[in-house]
C-alpha cells in the first residue's frame, strides 16, 4: 500500500478508541471536525494527496510541516500569517524573521490550495490546509490518523516584529519556554509531548556550533552531551570558518535513528545525552519535566506518547483562531485579498 493510499484511508478509518476525545464538535472558537462535509468533500483528501506525494518526494518536508503549523499558531494564532509575502501595511512578513529562518513547507500549501481552488473556490482557508497537513505530516511519519477541527479563517495582517516574544528560542531557560507556551494555553505537558517531534527532522549548524565548539570558558563542548553522539553532531556540522560553514549547513535532529519516523525515540535520546537543542535537554535536567521525558523515554508502547502528541496538536491548533466573519478565506495563500 502506498503512502497516498495509507493516509487516505487513515482519514477515513480512524482508530476506534481515539474517536471518542476527537472526534464530532469541538468545544470553543467555533471550530469542528468534518467541517467541509457539504460544502467541500474532498477537502482533506485533496490536502493528503498533496502531502503524501510531497513527502514522498522528500521525506524531510513531514516535519517542515509540523514546524510550520507550530510557528504560525504561536504568532498571533493559527490565521496562515506566516504564508503571506505581502500585506497593504508593507511592513515585513512573519516569514522574514530570523524566527522563521529555515521554515519550509509554503510550496506543499502553495499546491493544495491550487488544487482546492479548482475543486471548490474560495471554501478552504489556508489555515486549515496549514493543520490538515500538520496531521497529514505526522500520519506519514508513522501515526495513527486523528481528526482535526476546521472552521479557521485566514488573517489580514503579519508583521516580522511580532515573532519575537511569541516563538521560543532552542535555549536553556524552560521558564520562558513555558512561559510562552502558558501564554497560548498551553501547558507545561504539551510542551514536552510537542516537543517529541523533534524525532524527526533537521537543525541548523548555525543554531548548535556553540554547543559542539564553543559551549563556555571552561568546555568547547557541551559536556551533557554524549561523546560520540558529539563526534557524529562535529561530523555533521564543520568547525566555524570552515568551507562547510555552519550557516549553510543542517544536520538531522536524530542521527542516530531513522530521523523519518515519529515515536519515542526523542526522549530515549534526551535522557542519554543525544539532544543538542539546549531547549531539549532542559526537559531532562529539570526536576519539573524529568519524570515525564522519563515516563515517555520508557514507555512500552508507542501509544503512550502517540495519544498524547495528537491532543496536544489538536489542542495548539486551536489557538487564538479567527471564525465567522472575522478573517478572510484567502483565494492564494501568499496575499490578503484584494
Amino acid at each position: 500500500m502506498d503512502l497516498i493510499t495509507q493516509l487516505l484511508l487513515g482519514i477515513l478509518v480512524l482508530s476506534s478508541t481515539l474517536l471518542p476525545t476527537m472526534a464530532g464538535r469541538e468545544g470553543g472558537k467555533g471550530l469542528h471536525a468534518d467541517y467541509y462535509r457539504t460544502r467541500c468533500p474532498q477537502a482533506e483528501s485533496i490536502v493528503s494527496e498533496v502531502v503524501a506525494r510531497a513527502v514522498t518526494e522528500d521525506p524531510g518536508i513531514a516535519a517542515s510541516l509540523i514546524r510550520l503549523h507550530f510557528h504560525d499558531c504561536f504568532v498571533n494564532g493559527c490565521d496562515a500569517s506566516i504564508l503571506l509575502d505581502y500585506t497593504p501595511s508593507g511592513e515585513q512578513t512573519e516569514k522574514l524573521s530570523p524566527g522563521n529562518f529555515g521554515v519550509r513547507g509554503y510550496e506543499v500549501i502553495d499546491e493544495a490550495k491550487g488544487r482546492l481552488e479548482e475543486e471548490c473556490p474560495e471554501i478552504v482557508s489556508c489555515s486549515d490546509i496549514i493543520a490538515y497537513a500538520a496531521r497529514d505530516a505526522t500520519v506519514a511519519s508513522g501515526l495513527p490518523a486523528y481528526r482535526v477541527p476546521g472552521g479557521r479563517r485566514d488573517g489580514l495582517a503579519s508583521r516580522a516584529k511580532d515573532v519575537r516574544g511569541n516563538l521560543p528560542l532552542p535555549i536553556r531557560d524552560l521558564d520562558q519556554i513555558v512561559q510562552i507556551f502558558q501564554k497560548k494555553g498551553m501547558t507545561q505537558d504539551d510542551l514536552v509531548t510537542l516537543l517529541g517531534a523533534h524525532a524527526i527532522g533537521v537543525v541548523h549548524c548555525a543554531v548548535i556550533s556553540n554547543s559542539l565548539y564553543n559551549f563556555n570558558n571552561t568546555s568547547a563542548v557541551d559536556p551533557n552531551l554524549d561523546p560520540a553522539y558529539v563526534r557524529l553532531m562535529q561530523a555533521e556540522c564543520l568547525r566555524p570558518g570552515t568551507t562547510k560553514g555552519p550557516l549553510d549547513e543542517v544536520a538531522p535532529l536524530n542521527p542516530v535513528g531513522f530521523g523519518t519516523l515519529l515515536d519515542n525515540s526523542f526522549y530515549r535520546n534526551v535522557v542519554s545525552g543525544r539532544a543538542v537543542l539546549p531547549s531539549d535537554q532542559a526537559l531532562y535536567s529539570d526536576p519539573r519535566t524529568r519524570d515525564q521525558v522519563l515516563q515517555l523515554a520508557n514507555a512500552s508502547s508507542l501509544r503512550t506518547w502517540a495519544k498524547k502528541f495528537m491532543k496536544s496538536m489538536v489542542k495548539m491548533g486551536r489557538t487564538d483562531v479567527l471564525t465567522s466573519r472575522n478573517g478572510e478565506i484567502r483565494r492564494t495563500c501568499r496575499v490578503v485579498n484584494e
